[in-house]
């Protein structure tokens, strides 16, 4: 290229880097074109996954207000039972329409269709039954057992479409990530190598100076958009918390009415009840109250997340709150074999605090250190020091492993160990543990040596975080 003019060395210089920018842009073009594809896959998944647990719910409100009109006989129980009629088909015909490019959930949903219908007609007969013939009729009709068989086999069926689902969700969330990053890197590459376009032409000519501001143009508006990418997901994530705050108040509602509704049948105020009612029953209160907690979980995790969740400062009797908490889980520990003690001083410093967080805080401590030991002992012991209250929750159960210790706080996370896969929860207690006690001014460590147990340590300020 000796021959060249120093004025066409520049030249073919800036076009080889405009036909490096043009690459770079295309390539980053279509990696944003395939982002949005996956992000629609991945929102598509959600969609089926949310429209499966609305039709299973309605499934279940039929099933509910079934029983308890049989049971009663009061017509408000037909409400629910009607609104769930009005809708399961829309909400068939939905699930339908978004599986439709998936074979295999189509011929789930054709499997299930007839089982649903004959859920309904199952129903129909037993509301019948009690409207014509009275509570035995219906009640006979519930004891032959055809309508559990059809909604365990409802269940089942959609159980399974979530699956496949859900095991679709995990690759096309990478699937999205990966694309992420490689349209970031192909942005910022192009972006570099339109710098230097830009210099290349600032040196040739004015026309070089020109397409630099055109560059320039150009890169200030990716950024824009990257501003709004970025303000729109963390609309997103408000939209989020707020989403999950408003659905759990909305669930605890009739959660907390099917708990007292229970407790009246249990008691026997609505009549005397037979084992089998009375073991149905006490089953039914005890999955309400334990969806109840989770619900509540998300709830504070969703408070604290959007910065409303705010603790008092007030004093209480930090001693007798830790001994009304170990007499609520000694129950828990006996019937497993375990060993509660408690190793208080006869007298505690006044604290100043939310009692009803710390109660929690400790509740939450004891019941991991109860669940996840099979023998052995569980010690809860409090020492005072220059500024807190040391509260320690020791175990001699099965231990954390050094390379889980980093995920342990992170919410919906639970450590993978043989005694965590046969335990229900959320894996948000820790989480909400470590920020109530953040908000009150304290922390919490875990100290866990793998297969020997763990040991959690709550420190509590005695006056509690100031801007409380």
């Amino acid at each position: 290229m000796r021959w060249l003019s120093l004025e066409r060395k520049i030249s073919v210089a800036f076009l080889l880097g405009l036909l490096l920018v043009i690459a770079v842009s295309a390539i980053a073009w279509i990696s944003i074109q395939r982002l949005r594809a996956d992000a629609r896959s991945v929102q598509h998944t959600h969609l089926v996954l949310t429209q499966l647990g609305t039709m299973l719910a309605t499934i279940t409100d039929i099933e509910t207000a079934t029983r308890g009109y049989a049971i009663t006989g009061d017509r408000n129980y037909l409400n629910p039972y009607d609104d769930a009629l009005a809708v399961l088909d829309t909400r068939f015909a939905q699930v339908r329409e978004s599986t439709a490019d998936s074979p295999r959930q189509q011929s789930l949903l054709r499997t299930l269709e007839p089982v649903m219908a004959a859920r309904v007609a199952n129903a129909a007969s037993v509301v019948r039954a009690r409207r014509d013939q009275g509570r035995d009729a219906a009640e006979g009709i519930i004891q032959g057992g055809e309508g559990k068989r059809l909604h365990d086999r409802i269940r089942e069926l959609i159980v399974q479409m979530m699956k496949e689902e859900s095991d679709l969700l995990p690759p096309r969330e990478a699937k999205a990530r990966m694309m992420a990053r490689f349209a970031l890197s192909s942005i910022v590459a192009g972006a570099l190598l339109a710098v230097l376009v830009g210099i290349g032409a600032l040196i040739a000519v004015r026309r070089g100076f020109a397409r630099l501001r055109l560059g320039e143009l150009r890169l200030r508006r990716s950024n824009r958009g990257l501003q709004r990418a970025s303000q729109r997901a963390e609309q997103a994530d408000r939209l989020k918390s707020a989403f999950l705050a408003t659905m759990s108040h909305e669930l605890r509602t009739p959660l907390n009415s099917i708990i007292g509704f229970t407790g009246i049948l249990l008691q026997g105020l609505a009549g005397p009840l037979n084992p089998e009612q009375d073991k149905q029953l006490g089953m039914v209160q005890t999955s309400a109250r334990h969806l109840l907690a989770l619900i509540n979980d998300v709830l504070d995790i969703s408070k604290i997340e959007a910065g409303e969740l705010r603790v008092d400062c007030l004093p209480f009797d930090l001693r007798a709150a830790l001994i009304r908490v170990a007499d609520i889980m000694r129950p828990l520990a006996q019937a497993k074999g375990l060993a509660l003690r408690l190793e208080l001083p006869p007298e505690l410093p006044p604290v100043h605090g939310d009692q009803r967080r710390v109660e929690q805080i400790v509740l939450n401590l004891l019941g991991n250190a109860v669940k996840f030991s099979e023998r052995g002992e569980v010690v809860l012991s409090a020492e005072a020091q220059a500024a807190f209250v040391c509260l320690r929750i020791r175990d001699t159960g099965i231990g954390i492993k050094p390379d889980d210790m980093h995920t342990l706080f992170l919410p919906f996370r639970q450590i993978d160990t043989g005694l965590a896969r046969h335990h229900e929860g959320t894996g948000l207690g820790l989480a909400i543990c470590r920020r109530l006690a953040a908000l009150m001014g304290g922390e919490i460590r875990a100290d866990s040596t793998w297969g020997k147990g763990s040991t959690f340590t709550f420190m509590l300020p005695y006056q509690g975080a100031p801007n409380a």
